[in-house]
């Protein structure tokens, strides 16, 4: 712990803990989603969440993505020493992983 000015004391040192894998994959799976669905987007496939849809029609899908997905990591980083928490992001890898999956058919069937 260190001072800093009129005695405010932060604390640095989760500065040094590694970051969880499980944490890294949902960032990597996230930007695989929003790629993949950037990509069917343009070969004129449609966004199945009734919500993003009706951001994308504002021009907000593209930001609404990536925020979206920045608030799940930040919560889950903040949060990550809970063991509840690093079993909801396990489930969330694996839906993540599914729509990766399912983009990566649906593309190779749209170009076959």
């Amino acid at each position: 712990m260190s001072t800093v000015g009129q005695g405010v004391v932060y604390d640095r040192s989760h500065l040094s803990e590694p970051i969880p894998a499980w944490l890294t994959l949902y960032v990597f799976l996230g930007m695989g989603d929003l790629f993949f669905t950037m990509v069917a987007l343009q070969v004129g496939a449609r966004e199945a969440n009734p919500v993003l849809s009706n951001l994308h029609g504002h021009g907000l899908f593209e930001f609404s993505k990536i925020a979206l997905t920045l608030l799940i990591l930040c919560i889950a980083y903040r949060l990550r020493k809970h063991r509840m928490v690093e079993g909801i992001m396990s489930f969330a890898n694996v839906f993540m992983a599914s729509l990766f999956v399912y983009h990566v058919a649906s593309l190779a069937l749209l170009f076959i």
